[in-house]
């Protein structure tokens, strides 16, 4: 009694337990997946890496499922044999009792889609059909939560954090080329100086790729494969160009009337130079012009860049001192200057001695300074606060510049005279020849500017000199020192002239000058020939230089040589950056998880209450193990015998069994329960002994016969 109470109790206990891990294991599913929501995939990993990504997360999912489904079926399958074997034993103590082929069709519809989809043997039975219908459901509605987790491209998940972003350094020497010693600095000789000696070649060419690109070059984000931004300020360089006073237009255009009168064959229409420092070291003179006239001679265009290097007198040696002025630079445009070889009126050689008017003149130059231009341009030291954007490997950089202090220009510094004195002693860097006080150290903001300087320098070698129209027999070919028609400088209003001047001058020498005389060989083949570019700009000169400038000094961050060293114990603070990466991450379907083992739960919940109210009937639970089987078959009977050769379960099923009745009936003689088991044709019955009494008698368990079967296919109603 104590083994029959105990398999009582398991019975129920599979049921309930069965679907509360059933339960328990879909949360713990719904669980994972949403630890994984908005997840890249290859945050997962197990074994150090060895099982990662999708592979893991649709392992586990699919292990889940699974789990899920054999919970749920356990359950429901435990509660359909409670439900299958109260039907049984009611109908087989019915008037009607069910056939053989009808308890095997219910019996094994949980696990034999056949004998599910046996349609007419479900009318009887429809309850259990609900429960063997959910049994074949559940693992259907188990595929449907792992593909609740699927994946998706996302893209701009920002986050922000602190890093190293491209920061100028200007305190270094990587901007300026070699500075040579010119000489004692001081009247002890502990000191001496460095000429400065222009921008660095890698400047130079740094300049040159901006101009020929009219864009910031590529600058190297924090992080190489996710889109990033941020906004960093800091103190550069900045060139502002404006219109020329009156009065300094009128003082250049009188000192170019003044070259004119003495060398006419070479006008300039276009120059671009810097001033120049000159004179003698005590009383230093800044000439502004662009043409210096010596005493008896001819006057003569300075060097481009002359104003950075010294012309003072040096012959008091050791006194010579630094002399700043300051960073600016003068451009003249007359396009006027080009029409005297076509326009005698316009022609300087000519015009003679009225050329140059009195000083009190405000037209020296008279109609050849018609629709000219003068522009100054000042380098300051600003404020740019500019905004990096990097989309997609696109790169857009936004910048405001705040105008500061106009920034000196400096063409030598005083050093040690040798390397010990660095640290032993000596005049600083720069400093006042007589102070004797401090000691040679690194001064940074001396190399700012000569840093600045650099920068200036290496942009203005692209356009500074001179664009003259040299009077030869036979040819009219712009020449000079300036290389501004091969930049983008060209494409300006103020130098449209300049863009398409040798078509324009073969077409007036053809129209004017003798036609079998062309300037050109285009102009021999192709009279009539527009292939030279014409500017159509509206974009001023001043304009695009400050724009190109701040396109230089943005650019400057492209280049390592540059910027600022980020382990350095000085280094520059970090910059708040944030990136927006694109990723492949999970999405999770949470209501489509639910929905699935919802389903799946609520059948399940019916049917192992259906169970609970069955076993609460019959007062015991049931299984379906063979011992339940075969302790049912003792008290069975059959409409028809069993023929010896069927006796061994071989499938399938004879027909004469399968439409044999099954009916249970029970009688107790003494102590010897039988069973009879009946023939449906006749009525008659053959009567099995059981125990000792039939092994007695001798018949085998078999009483008496009335009507065997012979024919092992005759069915029976």
């Amino acid at each position: 009694m104590a083994r029959h109470a105990l398999l009582a109790g398991w019975t129920p206990s599979i049921m309930i337990l069965s679907f509360l891990a059933g339960m328990l294991l879909a949360f713990g599913h719904h669980l994972f997946y949403a630890s994984l929501r908005d997840r890249p995939t290859t945050s997962v990993s197990l074994m150090s890496g060895r099982y990662k990504g999708q592979q893991l997360t649709i392992a586990i999912g699919t292990a889940l499922a699974f789990l899920v489904q054999a919970a749920f079926v356990l359950a429901v399958s435990t509660a359909y044999y409670q439900i299958f074997w109260a039907y049984i034993k009611r109908d087989a103590k019915s008037n009607n009792p069910p056939t053989l082929g009808r308890l095997d069709t219910v019996h094994s519809a949980s696990s034999s889609i056949i004998s599910l989809l046996t349609v007419p043997v479900w009318f009887h039975y429809p309850l259990l059909f609900f429960m063997a219908l959910t049994v074949w459901l559940i693992p259907i509605a188990a595929v449907v939560p792992p593909a609740t987790l699927s994946v998706a491209l996302r893209e701009n998940i920002t986050s922000t954090s602190m890093e190293d972003a491209p920061q100028l350094n200007f305190s270094s020497f990587n901007f300026l080329a070699n500075m040579p010693s010119t000489g004692f600095g001081s009247p002890s000789g502990d000191t001496q100086w460095f000429e400065y000696n222009g921008p660095s070649l890698h400047l130079t060419r740094t300049a040159l790729s901006v101009a020929i690109q009219q864009s910031i070059l590529p600058i190297e984000p924090p992080f190489q494969k996710t889109n990033s931004s941020w906004t960093v300020n800091f103190n550069a360089p900045s060139l502002q160009c404006d219109p020329a006073s009156p009065d300094r237009t009128l003082a250049v255009q009188k000192n170019i009337a003044q070259y004119l009168k003495q060398d006419c064959m070479s006008p300039a229409s276009f120059l671009a130079w810097y001033p120049r420092l000159t004179g003698k070291a005590k009383d230093p003179v800044l000439y502004l012009e662009p043409y210096y006239t010596y005493t008896n001679a001819s006057g003569l265009f300075f060097e481009a860049e002359a104003m950075f290097h010294t012309d003072i007198d040096s012959t008091t040696g050791y006194q010579l001192t630094r002399k700043e002025r300051a960073a600016e630079f003068y451009i003249s445009i007359m396009p006027g200057m080009t029409l005297g070889r076509v326009d005698p009126s316009k022609d300087p050689c000519l015009l003679g001695d009225s050329l140059y008017i009195p000083t009190t003149s405000r037209k020296p130059l008279g109609s050849l300074a018609d629709n000219s231009t003068m522009l100054v341009c000042k380098l300051y030291n600003s404020t740019y606060r500019t905004t990096f954007d990097y989309t997609n490997n696109l790169q857009v950089i936004n910048t405001e510049v705040e105008q500061g202090p106009i920034a000196q220009i400096v063409d030598s510094i005083r050093g040690p005279m040798i390397a010990t004195q660095v640290t032993d002693g000596c005049a600083t860097f720069n400093k006042n020849p007589d102070d004797k006080a401090g000691k040679c150290e690194h001064d940074p903001t001396l190399l700012s500017q000569l840093a600045y300087q650099s920068i200036l320098q290496a942009f203005t070698t692209l356009f500074t000199g001179n664009i003259t129209l040299p009077y030869q027999v036979t040819t009219i070919v712009l020449s000079g020192t300036s290389s501004i028609r091969d930049t983008p400088l060209i494409d300006t209003k103020e130098l449209a002239y300049l863009t398409n001047f040798d078509s324009d001058m073969v077409s007036q020498q053809i129209e004017e000058g003798p036609p079998e005389i062309p300037a050109n060989l285009q102009a021999f083949l192709a009279p009539n020939s527009t292939t030279n570019h014409t500017s159509s700009s509206d974009r001023l000169l001043g304009k695009m230089l400050e724009d190109m400038f701040r396109n230089f000094t943005i650019s400057l961050l492209s280049s390592p040589l540059y910027l600022a060293n980020t382990s350095s114990p000085t280094a520059l603070p970090k910059v708040q950056v944030t990136h927006a990466t694109t990723e492949i991450i999970y999405v999770y379907r949470a209501d489509t998880l639910w929905a699935a083992y919802g389903a799946a739960a609520f059948c399940t919940l019916v049917s192992v209450l259906i169970g609970f109210l069955s076993i609460f009937i019959c007062k015991a639970p049931y299984s379906n193990s063979f011992s339940t089987i075969f302790r049912f078959a003792k008290g069975a009977e059959l409409s028809t015998e069993i023929v010896g050769e069927d006796l061994d379960g071989k499938s399938p099923l004879p027909r004469y069994l399968e439409q044999a009745t099954v009916r249970l009936h029970s009688q107790a003689e003494g102590d010897v329960e039988m069973m009879v088991v009946e023939t449906k044709v006749d009525g008659s019955r053959t009567m099995l002994l059981e125990d000792d009494e039939a092994l007695r008698s001798g018949t085998g368990g078999v009483a008496h016969v009335d009507n065997p079967a012979n024919d092992r296919g005759t069915g029976f109603s």
